[in-house]
């Protein structure tokens, strides 16, 4: 049997899972199950602990085991996870049950009359597994130097016990697209102090670095944007503290993933950094209660990848910056595990499709978020595969090629060989594009030698552009060095075309915030403004990365 299925009702469904784990020296410290939904519903189920031995007291296996002798389901469940759409991963917490090396059963069963049917142990791919990260042991070491140890249990018989008389099986349906793999790493640990800021999130990478996308150093707990203690010793006085207490102060509406244009997620972010400075429990617990009610809000019927990729980043951001209780860790880490390649209504498109399709702002954004959640669950598989694309947006298309460019491509250096970014010294007809982000450029119009039609694509795109390489630049990644520096290279061009031909060419209002990420980065001296305004997916930079009170490091 290639599925397994849940559904409540008559006739009912239940799945039974047992897991063999071995090889453990270390502390387990987290134990998740990930099941592979090809047909997906409202409720992916709760999953309990029972009994390795069937109702007669022998170990079941697959093939003995029947309704009536299966062992019970009851009590509380160990972790209940609600909708879960089609072609997607769920992911259930059961550390409280997985102690370290053994046997370990679980049933899963739902509350809804719709079935959710997963892949098993004998579908092609996507099945069944359970991963269990662990501290200290014995345990070999991954390819860079890190304390920690992890294994991946491989399962044991997996199948789907019916209250019909009649057994039933489905064919699993063939996907177009990979989803996220499964991978391993030690999660994030939080432990919310009653008053001041809370202790730091840990974080330790484990899997070894894409070829075409390397790691330099040695993996180290790293925040994502910006630390507690960095924070701790910025000013609380002059005009971007100001604009960042003012705002917190204020009230930030409701949190959504779904408006493209709410600026909600960038004031949580505001309060986030006031709760670290100030110490001030209220800033955290609006947070708390953005970050929680923010999920969700990504299932209405017109919302597209492009606002899910300009909001998510900074509800990550907040929520590591306060630390949440683990209940709402718990929540939440679900809802990032599966938002990733949950296909949103409005473009049928998931965050990571976006990324990787879109060689624009869309793409660029949901690259940001992508790269902030995945950092957030500590995925470095899926961070390695992050940096891939980027390096291959920022110009290298031995590292990646795959993105759909529009038909229009007068503003690419090389028709042949297209780029997200044109590469160092690229001219056209006497012009230079060095650092043109052609498939941003074209909304405007086709390439022209003298002042082009203006469009404001460019740096929206830069602001996810900044959002991915700074991230992945704090995981290991040299993404600021990329391509002879082509994030530099772009508000160059910009800046040009700015000197040349006036207008809007240096951005508008919620770009204000790039020039002082470059700024801190290469040390240049391009214009910035300040106060900034709130951007669509970060903000509050001429606070947090000003050279002049926070050198680079």
């Amino acid at each position: 049997m290639t599925n397994l299925r849940v559904r409540s009702g008559s006739p009912g469904y239940n799945t039974y899972l047992k897991f063999t784990v071995t090889g453990l020296t270390g502390t387990v410290v987290r134990a998740r199950i990930r099941l592979f939904a090809y047909d997906g519903g409202p409720s992916a189920g709760a999953m309990h602990t029972v009994s390795n031995d069937d109702g007669g007291g022998t170990p079941w296996t697959e093939s003995t085991l029947t309704w009536n002798n299966a062992p019970a389901i009851g009590g509380n469940p160990l972790s209940t996870v609600g909708t879960v759409g089609n072609n997607e991963w769920a992911e259930w917490d059961v550390t409280s049950a997985v102690s370290g090396n053994g046997t370990f059963s679980f049933g899963l069963q739902n509350n809804s009359t719709n079935s959710v049917n997963y892949q098993s142990k004998e579908a092609s791919g996507d099945r069944p597994v359970l991963v269990v990260d662990t501290v200290g042991g014995n345990t070999p070491p991954p390819p860079s130097p890190s304390p920690t140890a992890s294994r991946t249990a491989t399962a044991v018989p997996t199948l789907t016990l019916t209250s019909s008389p009649t057994a039933t099986a489905t064919a699993s349906v063939t996907r177009t697209r990979t989803p996220t793999p499964t991978v391993t790493g030690t999660p994030p640990t939080n432990t919310p102090s009653p008053t001041g800021p809370t202790p730091t999130n840990t974080r330790t990478p484990t899997a070894a670095a894409s070829a075409t996308a390397t790691r330099t150093g040695t993996p180290t707990p790293v925040p994502l944007w910006i630390s507690r203690n960095e924070i701790q010793a910025l000013p609380t006085s002059g005009t971007p503290w100001a604009n960042v207490i003012n705002t917190a102060n204020s009230y930030e509406g409701s949190p959504t993933v779904c408006n493209q244009d709410s600026p909600n997620n960038v004031m949580v972010l505001a309060k986030a950094l006031a709760y670290v400075r100030t110490g001030n429990q209220t800033f955290r617990t609006r947070v708390r209660d953005n970050v929680m009610n923010v999920i969700g809000t990504e299932n209405g019927s017109t919302c597209r990848s492009l606002a899910l990729g300009r909001k998510l980043a900074a509800y990550v951001i907040s929520a590591e910056l306060v630390g949440l209780t683990s209940s709402e860790e718990t929540t939440f880490r679900n809802w990032l595990t599966s938002l990733r390649t949950r296909r949103l209504n409005g473009d049928n498109r998931s965050l990571v499709e976006c990324h990787e399709e879109r060689p624009n702002n869309w793409g660029t954004m949901c690259g940001g978020s992508r790269a902030a959640a995945s950092a957030y669950l500590g995925d470095r598989t899926d961070l390695d595969r992050t940096a891939q694309v980027f390096k291959g947006y920022l110009g290298d298309r031995s590292s990646y090629a795959g993105f759909s460019y529009g038909s229009d491509q007068s503003w690419h250096a090389d028709p042949n060989a297209l780029r997200g970014i044109n590469p160092q010294g690229s001219v056209k007809q006497g012009v230079n594009i060095d650092g043109v982000l052609p498939d941003d450029m074209r909304r405007g119009g086709s390439f022209r030698t003298g002042c082009p039609v203006y469009t404001g694509y460019p740096w929206e795109a830069l602001q996810g552009v900044m959002v991915q390489a700074e991230i992945l630049h704090r995981q290991g990644y040299n993404a600021w060095g990329w391509e002879n520096q082509a994030e530099r290279r772009a508000v160059q061009y910009l800046k040009n075309l700015y000197d040349q031909c006036g207008g809007n060419w240096y951005g508008d209002t919620d770009d204000e915030f790039t020039p002082w990420m470059i700024n801190h980065v290469y040390g240049t001296s391009f214009p910035t403004a300040s106060p900034v305004h709130m951007g669509k997916i970060m903000g509050w930079t001429d606070w947090t990365h000003d050279r002049a009170t926070r050198p680079r490091q």
